[in-house]
């Protein structure tokens, strides 16, 4: 089964495709079906505890069958993804609403200045910026990724419209800002069934 998981910016996306992976490997603990994960964007360091098992080359042949892979990738609704759409069963669609968009950006925008780095390129495999900490000279960079990022918010209709038109099933997923970080709407229970039973 092949999983997609997208939506436009900073939306929750990794924390999602890492929740999902773990609720899958404790629902699929009793049984021979496995889950696999990966991040299109492919970062060059470890982001989280959890990505440490992450599909590093992604190839469908080298994976069984009943193998459930959750691939994360920011352009899959755009048809310049990994995979064109028609070859997901389901894509889970995260979004969230203005407020907390600009939330988890002014969040994101911190820690880039701290860091002084930001908005990864995948093509370059390494981050923007002067890579110095707090160094005034990369607000102008970040301040244009963030409003550019917010400014593609009004792609959310046309993805929306262009998934609905796939034959994978659409799961709309609410992004929720908290101290401890995203939260989300359930995943849905005929999800989880389809994922056991097949």
């Amino acid at each position: 089964m092949r999983v997609l998981i997208t939506g436009i910016g900073n939306v929750g996306k990794s924390h999602f495709r890492r929740y999902l992976y773990q609720q899958l490997k404790i629902k699929l603990a009793q049984t021979d079906r496995q889950v696999k994960h990966y991040d299109v964007d492919r970062f060059a360091h470890l982001r989280h505890k959890d990505d440490e098992d992450l599909l590093i080359d992604f190839t469908f042949q080298s994976l069984e069958r009943e193998t459930i892979v959750l691939i994360e990738d920011v352009h899959g609704a755009t048809g310049n993804g990994l995979l064109p759409l028609n070859d997901y069963d389901h894509v889970f669609y995260i979004q969230a609403d203005p407020l907390t968009h600009v939330q988890f950006w002014l969040g994101r925008a911190q820690i880039w200045f701290k860091e002084g780095r930001y908005d990864w390129d995948n093509d370059r495999g390494r981050f923007y910026g002067t890579h110095r900490k707090n160094d005034l000279r990369n607000v102008p960079g970040i301040a244009r990724c963030v409003f550019r990022q917010l400014w593609q918010r009004k792609e959310i209709e046309h993805d929306l419209v262009r998934l609905s038109r796939a034959h994978a099933r659409l799961h709309l997923i609410q992004a929720k800002a908290t101290k401890n970080g995203p939260v989300f709407s359930p995943i849905p229970p005929n999800f989880l069934d389809e994922c056991l039973y097949g």
